[in-house]
């Protein structure tokens, strides 16, 4: 994950920022809403203002119980820093970027039909015959959707191209150029702010 959080921090420096706002390794905490704080993967703070918080995240094996986790997970981090941001924990008016990065193992368990248990109900329409790795693109599209993350990605590898770097995305809309110009954006806009 370090050489996409690199990528990030040249596309933050290519749009003014330095390393003094750029935090990846310390000074990660931001307040929440339901916790007293969250330790995010990368925070971006501009004259005590909040730019970006970027979380990015690994899943390889295990893909039944981990999609749940990392479901919760996600829902919840995007759940609390919106509430946070509403009732003014990152000053008044603050309007941050919110990112999740997600790269998942490419293998047969992670993209074959996963099967669900329906004893009282169905599962919703979206998510029948899903694979672990369609799963996951419905969560992101779902969290954009509902505005707990201004942009998502779903990156798959295999266990040995993800030593060399390669990766695939499988879905055009949950890839790098949308995450990245998503952001883009964002920071041009704050800083003509």
């Amino acid at each position: 994950m370090n050489g996409f959080c690199h990528l990030i921090s040249e596309l933050l420096r290519a749009n003014g920022f330095t390393d003094e706002h750029i935090h990846i390794e310390q000074k990660l905490e931001l307040p929440g809403y339901f916790r007293p704080t969250k330790r995010w993967d990368m925070v971006v703070i501009f004259e005590g203002r909040l730019v970006a918080a970027l979380e990015f995240k690994s899943m390889a094996g295990s893909f039944g119980n981990n999609f749940n986790n990392r479901a919760e997970e996600a829902i919840g981090t995007g759940a609390d820093m919106r509430l946070a941001l509403k009732k003014g924990a990152m000053g008044k008016g603050a309007k941050p970027w919110i990112g999740w990065l997600m790269l998942l193992e490419d293998s047969v368990e992670s993209t074959r039909a996963a099967s669900v248990k329906e004893p009282h109900f169905p599962v919703l329409r979206d998510f029948q015959q899903q694979s672990i790795a369609g799963r996951f693109a419905v969560l992101f599209r779902k969290l954009v959707e509902e505005r707990y993350f201004d942009s998502t990605a779903l990156l798959m590898c295999t266990r040995t191209a993800g030593q060399t770097g390669l990766y695939t995305e499988p879905h055009q809309d949950l890839a790098m150029k949308p995450f990245l110009t998503s952001l883009a954006n964002h920071l041009q806009q704050f800083r003509r702010y």
